[in-house]
């Protein structure tokens, strides 16, 4: 049976207070730029910040420490929801923690 599906909610007033269509941002548009972090003194575009102790913010800690914790990788069924969870094994599948390594990174570590 397919799900219910209720699409196009930005035209039908489904996403904003008072039933207006638009999307549910200040201008009720699609905002690149977040007007709402720029409204409180953020950069309104995503910023990439390097992490104090990674290779370049601490290199003598890099060089004791060499492998970097990266959390943020997601195996791809995670972005289906719950649709993805219907397909038989989909559940045995996300129950293993999924890791990468560089190769040219393991040269030599024994892994």
């Amino acid at each position: 049976m397919p799900a219910d599906r209720n699409n196009r909610k930005y035209a039908k007033g489904l996403l904003r207070k008072g039933g207006e269509p638009g999307f549910a941002t200040p201008s009720g548009k699609v905002e690149l730029a977040s007007s709402l972090l720029e409204k409180y003194g953020y950069d309104g575009l995503p910023v990439y910040v390097e992490p104090t102790e990674g290779p370049l913010g601490s290199p003598e800690l890099y060089g004791k420490y060499p492998l970097v914790f990266s959390s943020g990788a997601r195996i791809q069924s995670a972005f289906f929801g719950r649709q993805a969870f219907k397909h038989p094994g989909a559940v045995e599948a996300a129950t293993e923690t999924a890791r990468s390594y560089s190769p040219r990174r393991c040269e030599g570590e024994g892994n």
